[in-house]
Order: C-alpha cells, then sequence, then structure tokens
C-alpha cells in the first residue's frame, strides 16, 4: 500500500466516523440535614436575640450551680419560663416541695453511714490498737428545725462528762471531722429568712473503747549454737620438689577477617567407561546372532514358505515401545530400542521365500544385522556427544564463576587446560568404541557364514568393515575437537584478543548458540543434511558443525575466518 493510498484511507475513515457524545451525567440533590438561618431567627430583631442569648446565657449558669451543690444527680433540665399569668398557687407548691426535697438531701448528706461488724481477730494473734469509736449521731437541736415547724423550748443542754483516765501509752486518735448545720448550709434560694440559727451544745468527748486484754508472750526460740568442724590436718610435706607440669601450646586463633576464603570445589573431567565395552566382542556377536533368530522366526508364517506376520510385528513392536517408556535400566532400554530396530526393518522389507538356516528366508537375518550394526555405530556416537555436552556445561559455569571472583586470565586458563583433557579422553573412548564395534561386527558378519545365512553382501562388508569403521570414526573425533577448538578460540577473542570486536562477538554468539536454534536454521536452509543427520548418516556434532558455517555465513563473516573457526565444509 502506498503513502496516497494509506491517506484516502484515513480520510475515508475520518468522513464516516460519528462525532462522540458524552455520556449524561444524572444530577443528584443533597437536602441539607441542618437549617443554618431558621424562620425563627428572621422574624425577630437584634435586641430581642441579644436578650434571648442572655436569657439562655443565665439559665446554664444557674445548672451549674445546683450540680456544685447537690452532684449531677439533682441536675434536672431547666424549665421554660411560665407567663405571669398563671396562677401563683401551683408556684407556691413548687417551691414547696423543692424545699423539701432540698432540706432531705442535705440529711442524708449530713447522715453517718452504717456502723461496719467489728472482725474478731484470730486466735494467738495480738490484738493491735484499739478501733476508732463510731461518731455520735447528731440530734435534732443540730439540724434545726423542719420548715413549717413551730418553734419549740430550746433543748436542755447535758452538762459534759468527766473525762476518762488516758491509758497507758495508745496512740492519739484522730477527731472525726465536724459535720456541717444548716447555718453553715445556709436558706435555699427563694426561702424566707428565718430566726437566727441557735448555738450547737458542746459536744461530749468520744467514749473511748476499753483497752485489749494484754496476752502472755511466747518466749522466743533459742538459736542453735555453731558448731565450729575441727581444723584439718595438713598434708606432709613433699621430701622432692614437685615439677611443674608443662602446658600445652595454646591453638592459634585466627580472626574471621584473616582466615583465607574457603576455595570452591574444582569441577573435574568425567568420561566413564560404558560397560557394553567390557565384556568379549565375539561371545557378544554370539549373542547377537542367537537374539535375532529367535526375535525374527516368532514373527514368521508358514512351513515351507515364510513370510512376515505384519499384524503380529506391528503388535509386538507397540508392547515393546509401552516397555520402552516404563523401562528404567539402561541396559535393558537399549535392548529393546535394538529389537524395534530389528522389527522395523523386517516390516519394511518384508522377505519371504524358501526357509534356509534358522527357519528365516534368505537375507532376512542379514538385513536384520546388519540395521542393528548401524544403530551400534550412531549411539556410541551420541553416547560421547552426551558426555561431552555434559562436561562442557561445567566447565563453562566454572569459568564464569572464576572470573567473578579472580582475574580473567587464570579462569581461562584454567578452562582450556580442562577443554583439552576432555579432548583426550574423548578421543581415547571414540578409539575403544571403535575398536570393539569393529570386532563385534566382523565376527557377526563369519557367524553368518558358518550358518549359512551369508550373502555377498554380508562377504563385502565383512572385508572392508575394519577401513569404513577408521574412517567414520576419524571424522568424528575430528568434528569433537574442531568443537572445542572453535569453543576455545571464541571464548580467548571475546575475552583478550578482540573485545568489542562485532566480528568476534558474532563468532562467540555463534558458537554458544543453543542447539535447537542450530537444527531448525540447518532444516530450513540444508533439508538433504538434515535428513541425514535424522537417518543417523550423520553425527550430531557434525550436522551442529554445518549449522554453525551457514549462521556464520548468514551474519556476513567471510569464508576464511568461518574456517579457521569452524572447520573447512
Amino acid at each position: 500500500m502506498d503513502f496516497s493510498t494509506a491517506a484516502d484511507e484515513v480520510s475515508r475513515v475520518e468522513d464516516s466516523a460519528e462525532e462522540y457524545k458524552f455520556p449524561e451525567i444524572k444530577k443528584k440533590r443533597v437536602e441539607r440535614s441542618l437549617e443554618l438561618s431558621p424562620q425563627e431567627i428572621h422574624e425577630l430583631e437584634y435586641p430581642d436575640i441579644v436578650n434571648q442569648y442572655n436569657r439562655m446565657e443565665k439559665i446554664i449558669s444557674a445548672s451549674r450551680m445546683d450540680i456544685g451543690m447537690f452532684g449531677e444527680d439533682a441536675v434536672k433540665p431547666a424549665e421554660p419560663p411560665r407567663p405571669a399569668g398563671k396562677a401563683k398557687g401551683k408556684a407556691r407548691e413548687v417551691e414547696q416541695e423543692m424545699k423539701k426535697i432540698s432540706i432531705e438531701r442535705a440529711r442524708e448528706a449530713v447522715r453517718p453511714p452504717a456502723p461496719v461488724a467489728e472482725k474478731k481477730p484470730p486466735e494467738g494473734v495480738l490484738s493491735g490498737a484499739p478501733e476508732k469509736a463510731a461518731p455520735p449521731k447528731p440530734t435534732e437541736a443540730e439540724i434545726g428545725p423542719m420548715p413549717g415547724e413551730p418553734e419549740g423550748p430550746p433543748p436542755k443542754v447535758a452538762p459534759p462528762p468527766k473525762p476518762a483516765e488516758k491509758p497507758e501509752k495508745k496512740p492519739p486518735e484522730k477527731a472525726a471531722p465536724p459535720k456541717p448545720t444548716e447555718a453553715e448550709i445556709g436558706p435555699m434560694p427563694g426561702e424566707p429568712e428565718g430566726p437566727a440559727p441557735r448555738k450547737a451544745p458542746p459536744k461530749p468527748e468520744e467514749e473511748k473503747a476499753p483497752p485489749a486484754p494484754i496476752l502472755p508472750q511466747r518466749p522466743a526460740p533459742k538459736k542453735p549454737k555453731k558448731i565450729t568442724p575441727p581444723p584439718a590436718e595438713k598434708p606432709p610435706e613433699p621430701t622432692e620438689a614437685i615439677k611443674p607440669v608443662p602446658k600445652a601450646p595454646e591453638p592459634e586463633v585466627v580472626s574471621p577477617e584473616e582466615a583465607p576464603p574457603a576455595p570452591e570445589p574444582k569441577v573435574s573431567v568425567k568420561v566413564p567407561i560404558p560397560e557394553e565395552l567390557s565384556p568379549s566382542p565375539v561371545k557378544e556377536a554370539e549373542k547377537t546372532i542367537n537374539r535375532l533368530e529367535k526375535q525374527l522366526g516368532a514373527q514368521m508364517t508358514g512351513k515351507r514358505k515364510k513370510k512376515v506376520d505384519v499384524e503380529d510385528t506391528k503388535k509386538r513392536m507397540m508392547e515393546l515401545t509401552r516397555e520402552l517408556f516404563k523401562e528404567r535400566s539402561t541396559s535393558r532400554r537399549t535392548e529393546i530400542k535394538k529389537e524395534i530396530v530389528a522389527l522395523k526393518g523386517l516390516i519394511s522389507k518384508a522377505k519371504e521365500g524358501k526357509a534356509v538356516s534358522g527357519g528365516l528366508p534368505e537375507g532376512s537375518l542379514m538385513d536384520a544385522l546388519r540395521d542393528e550394526q548401524k544403530y551400534e555405530l550412531r549411539d556410541a556416537k551420541k553416547k560421547i556427544e552426551a558426555i561431552y555436552g555434559k562436561n562442557h556445561k561445567k566447565l563453562l559455569a566454572q569459568m564464569k564463576k572464576q572470573r567473578a571472583t579472580a582475574h580473567r586470565g587464570p579462569a581461562f586458563d584454567e578452562f582450556s587446560n580442562k577443554l583439552v583433557e576432555l579432548e583426550q579422553k574423548l578421543m581415547a573412548l571414540a578409539d575403544k568404541y571403535q575398536s570393539f564395534l569393529t570386532a563385534k561386527h566382523t565376527a557377526e558378519l563369519a557367524k553368518l557364514k558358518v550358518r549359512g545365512a551369508s550373502t555377498p553382501e554380508s562377504e563385502r562388508l565383512r572385508t572392508k568393515i575394519s577401513r569404513d569403521y577408521g574412517h567414520e570414526f576419524s571424522e568424528f573425533k575430528n568434528s569433537i575437537g574442531e568443537e572445542i577448538h572453535s569453543q576455545l578460540e571464541s571464548t580467548r577473542a571475546v575475552l583478550f584478543e578482540d573485545a568489542g570486536d562485532p566480528v568476534a562477538t558474532k563468532l562467540a554468539q555463534i558458537s554458544n548458540a543453543p542447539e535447537d536454534s542450530l537444527f531448525n536454521l540447518l532444516q530450513a536452509k540444508e533439508p538433504r543434511l538434515y535428513d541425514k543427520y535424522a537417518r543417523g548418516e550423520k553425527s550430531r556434532s557434525e550436522a551442529l558443525r554445518e549449522a554453525r558455517r551457514l549462521m556464520a555465513l548468514e551474519a556476513g563473516i567471510d569464508e576464511d575466518t568461518i574456517n579457521k573457526r569452524f572447520g573447512s565444509k
């Protein structure tokens, strides 16, 4: 789409677009719960409002006076003022009721509390100071006459009693505070002033309780006498001088700051030797021929003319596949895979003809044996590559840890030394696989000739198997060595030589690229080469090397640098 077409399309969309309308917002009205300016205040004038305010202030102050005199319980809400036109009789009745209530509360305040029952001291405990005597009850002369009561003759004043003899050494008792009288309280508001209050007669001295009986004191317990042990006898003085015991040297305590850091465990190169290389190749060849005859014979039908039972063979392959997923043993898994390969080749070729030695059609045993030999060759290469990949990841992680704590020079030197050691061990393992498989496969082809199941192709393979396997393993070892060399060169270039160089950075990225990305690129650019790898004709290291070469060519790196880094094609 060019620019003009795009501009026309934009203008067309703008013309056809409708104008945006905002959604309508519903208004809500909130009513006031409090009127700030009521109508009553609007109708009054300013002097009336001031008078009303002063009136409220007086009511509040009067209510506070009631609180101070009789407590909060006596406070009652102020009654609204009554008009002057009401009858005065009702007002007098209310005033009299108020006077009675106030006098009753004053009497309750003056009235002493109820006497508390005296507790007897427990037996055997001396009584302490005598308890205080209860204060005398107020008389009617002290309280005064009730309102409206006729005044009678003055009460007779009793002569003061003689002072009692002072007991021996008793603590002075505090005199009770005098109770307020009606004269001190004063008249109630609105009450007419009556005659002057009468003087109360002098209070008689409080009767003192009789002294408590003095109990005989028990004698204090006698303290036990201290028994002093006899002085210990001194040991006899030694005739010979005692030699001092030599002290062991104290271990030097190293402070945590001076203590050297614990060295990190170094990663060692591990290349285990598989158990399948330990037995004799000739004995393993005999076992293989017997096993194949048994497995293939179970899938044949017919007496004189043998042919493959395809349905039974497929069922057997399904059973083996299920068993393969459940099996954990490595040796048993290898046997299952070999049997599946043999049955798969048997179905694809479907040999049928006259039965020969072993009850099998001619050439069927040779084909199954050749398929198994190819599988063993591929499996040997895969195991060596798996050992290389596992050790390479550990060494690379160890180098990154050392770079974080030490200089990059020592870290790279150790990394390169470990990779060289790994390469040497892998080459030795590849040589062991080569010698074992060459001897085993040659013995298997010779067994076919002894049993009369050989073919011209089997004889040709037996004569050149040693040369073919030597060439096969030589290419495989070269691919492993080139991959290790490429890893070392790319790491050295990034760390030291070409730090910051874009070409070196690209080569390092290609060397450390994930295998999935490399295989996807190889399948897209070179499908024939990828099919060879899938069929087992190319090893994994060879396929990865070709994929890295393709990735480097796409990155714009020249051919000489690619050949130097990843090897020639």
